[in-house]
């Protein structure tokens, strides 16, 4: 038994696959992960108890949490708590086991979610390196993905 790991010791590098993307489309990566997205101890407030900060999200898609608390000099307390969305307008979601060892048989899926405020017409493909998609070792797909709403799977094919 060989596993995945030393399977693809013997790929050359630039055949690897590295984070998607590709197809003539160039988008940011996103690479700033931190599990705090701003902290500031100090927030000066206006007359009326107001206060605002401005803040750069991380690139995680995720729901954050902005806690505020305040205290006055005569120690009056007040605090709120709001979520903010961060996502972008279109994610593909691949649909795959989390891991493979060789001779797996698996089934590879994509969701296409269009969180945008428009229909947009997609175009997805899958491409295997040092592996067998049947049935071919490629697939492209074109397809009308409706505004906010995930779309249904845009291909199922089988990888040995």
């Amino acid at each position: 038994a060989k596993s995945l790991d030393q399977a693809n010791l013997g790929i050359a590098p630039e055949a690897k696959g590295g984070g998607g993307g590709g197809g003539g489309v160039e988008g940011a990566v996103r690479r700033f992960f931190p599990d705090t997205a701003y902290w500031n101890p100090i927030v000066e407030t206006d007359d009326a108890g107001r206060g605002r900060v401005e803040v750069e999200l991380p690139d995680n898609l995720t729901t954050w949490r902005v806690d505020a608390k305040g205290v006055t000099v005569d120690t009056l307390v007040g605090e709120a708590t709001v979520d903010v969305v961060s996502t972008k307008e279109l994610l593909v979601r691949p649909v795959a086991p989390r891991f493979f060892v060789m001779g797996d048989e698996a089934r590879l899926e994509a969701i296409v979610h269009n969180n945008g405020p428009s229909e947009l017409e997609v175009e997805i493909s899958l491409e295997a390196v040092g592996a067998r998609v049947k049935p071919s070792r490629s697939c492209e797909c074109r397809r009308e993905v409706a505004r906010r709403w995930p779309g249904p799977p845009w291909w199922k094919r089988r990888m040995r």
